[in-house]
C-alpha cells in the first residue's frame, strides 16, 4: 500500500511528468485548523499558511496539532515561497515548526497587519530574520515561485485578511482564503466583490 501511495506522489506531485497545476494540503482538509497547503505549477512550488489545531477534549495532554514538517523538509528544495493569508492561530501558528523546516531563504509573505502578528510570533521563538519577510498589498501583483500573485480583499474575523489569485502559464488558482461577506467591517475594508466580477470575465482554472 505505501509503495503504491508513493508511486502515485512521484506520477502527479514530481517531476514534470503530471499535471501542471497541483495542489497538496499538508495539514488540515476539511476541518478546523492546520491550515497548510502546497500549491504548484509542476514541480514548483508555493506553501499556502501554516496553522495549528488545537486538540479536542479526548486529546489528553496534547497542547498544539502541526502540519507533517518532516514532508515540508523533504521538499525544502522545491517550496520557493509562503503565503499567509490572514492572522489567525489555524493560519499562522506553526510557522515556529514550519520555517525551520524550509530553506533558509524562503520569503514569506503577508499583509502588514498579519506580518506584525508573525514576527510576534518569530521573535518569541527565537527565528526573527527581517529579510525573509515580505509585505504584500491588496491588488498589486508579486512574483512567489511559479505564480504571480495578487491579493484579494475578504472580510473575516481578524483584518487584514486576504484571498489569493494565483497565475501562471497553465491557469489561474483563486485561494479564497477564511472569509464572510460582511457588509459594514469595523476596519472599513469591505469584501471586494468587484475584484471576484473582473475574475469571472477573465475565467477561472481551479477554486
Amino acid at each position: 500500500m505505501e509503495d503504491s501511495v508513493q508511486r502515485k506522489m512521484e506520477q502527479f506531485y514530481e517531476g514534470t511528468a503530471g499535471p501542471p497545476l497541483r495542489v497538496l494540503p499538508i495539514g488540515g482538509l476539511g476541518e478546523i485548523g492546520m491550515n497548510c497547503m502546497l500549491v504548484g505549477h509542476y514541480d514548483r512550488y508555493i506553501l499556502i499558511d501554516a496553522g495549528v489545531m488545537f486538540p479536542d477534549y479526548d486529546e489528553l495532554g496534547v497542547q498544539k496539532i502541526i502540519p507533517d514538517t518532516t514532508f515540508i523538509k523533504k521538499w525544502s528544495h522545491k517550496i520557493e515561497a509562503v503565503v499567509i493569508t490572514h492572522g489567525h492561530e489555524d493560519h499562522i501558528g506553526a510557522l515556529p515548526w514550519v520555517i525551520p523546516a524550509l530553506d533558509p531563504h524562503t520569503p514569506i509573505y503577508a499583509s502588514s497587519f498579519t506580518m506584525e502578528l508573525i514576527k510576534k510570533r518569530l521573535k518569541e521563538n527565537g527565528i526573527f530574520v527581517p529579510s525573509r519577510l515580505k509585505v504584500f498589498k491588496i491588488r498589486r501583483r508579486f512574483k512567489a515561485g511559479p505564480f504571480e500573485i495578487e491579493p484579494l480583499r475578504v472580510t473575516h474575523s481578524i483584518p487584514d485578511c486576504c484571498g489569493l489569485v494565483l497565475r501562471c502559464a497553465d491557469g489561474t488558482i483563486l485561494h479564497t482564503g477564511d472569509w464572510k461577506i460582511d457588509e459594514s467591517p469595523l476596519d472599513g475594508k469591505t469584501f471586494d466583490r468587484q475584484f471576484l466580477e473582473e475574475l469571472s470575465e477573465e475565467g477561472v482554472t481551479l477554486v
